[in-house]
């Protein structure tokens, strides 16, 4: 008996299907990792943790695994159970093995990632963004894929837009998701990261110092604690506003472009962020902007 794929699913990978009731045992020393693995930081402690769990109870899950040319394996999912199957001595595991092309295996194991442990918000925008780069997959495509909305999509690939070093602190989980897309389009991203790490800000007392120095009010005194700071501690950020009527918009310029799109739109003004990720995709943007006479 097949487990088949949802039907969205099944209509952007074709016809994959797994077989989850005939694993194979396969030689440990024949399998290894892709090189499109989605975790770019493996926790020692939870690998232990899974090491101990399978010394005890076994592989329970397969994992899945593509044959290679050279009659090895390449691992789709469950490289930690892999992993942690190397560090308690076992010869072989229990394995699935399918066939399927590039694109199917990085979905596959970006899907895998998301019903186990969580990737970090920076490795999962870098995923979605290699998935619409390299393999033209839509907006539409990705929702399918992690079962999410086209925000929650725009604000993921926003953080690759954020400094190195602020890209940094949210892989390093000194700054949780919600704090950093609030960081997405401000001028002084760093100073106001710094902050939230210094203070341990939650995101509704960020949201709070924001809005505080986009409008402030009295004497600077009130600002003067974790809850109230000064309203010149730094410089006045670009406040997002996310309302439905600047989401239409950026929607719909992402939908003329096939690029994805922000708008962050203040008292100030408003700022159009589209991610550019090749030369080709630019020309496109520009094309839009300017006529032929005017390029």
């Amino acid at each position: 008996m097949e487990k088949k794929l949802g039907r969205g699913l099944a209509a952007l990978l074709g016809d994959i299907s797994i077989n989850n009731n005939n694993p194979l045992l396969i030689d440990i020393d024949l399998i290894y990792p892709n090189n499109f693995k989605y975790r770019e930081i493996i926790d020692d402690n939870s690998m232990q943790e899974l090491a101990d769990s399978i010394s005890m109870h076994g592989v329970i899950q397969p994992i899945v695994i593509k044959e290679t040319e050279d009659n090895k394996y390449v691992i789709i999912s469950g490289e930690r159970r892999w992993r942690a199957a190397q560090l308690i001595g076992l010869n072989k595991i229990p394995s699935i093995v399918i066939t399927a092309d590039d694109k199917e295996c990085r979905v596959l194991a970006l899907i895998d990632n998301y019903n186990r442990i969580n990737i970090n918000p920076i490795e999962e925008a870098n995923a979605i963004s290699y998935l619409m780069d390299k393999y033209k997959c839509s907006m539409n495509d990705i929702s399918i894929i992690i079962c999410k909305k086209r925000n929650y999509i725009n604000n993921v690939l926003g953080l690759l837009t954020l400094d190195g070093k602020i890209q940094q602190f949210i892989k390093d989980g000194l700054i949780c998701f919600d704090n950093a897309i609030q960081l997405i389009g401000l001028d002084n991203a760093i100073d106001v990261a710094d902050l939230i790490i210094r203070e341990n800000l939650s995101p509704s007392q960020t949201e709070q110092y924001l809005k505080r120095l986009n409008n402030p009010i009295g004497n600077s005194n009130e600002y003067n604690n974790k809850d109230n700071y000064k309203s010149n501690t730094i410089g006045t950020p670009i406040l997002p506003v996310r309302d439905e009527e600047s989401e239409e918009i950026a929607n719909r310029i992402e939908k003329s472009l096939n690029i994805p799109t922000k708008l962050v739109i203040t008292k100030a003004g408003g700022k159009l962020t589209i991610l550019c990720k090749t030369y080709e995709e630019l020309d496109k943007v520009v094309s839009k902007l300017i006529s032929d006479n005017e390029w």
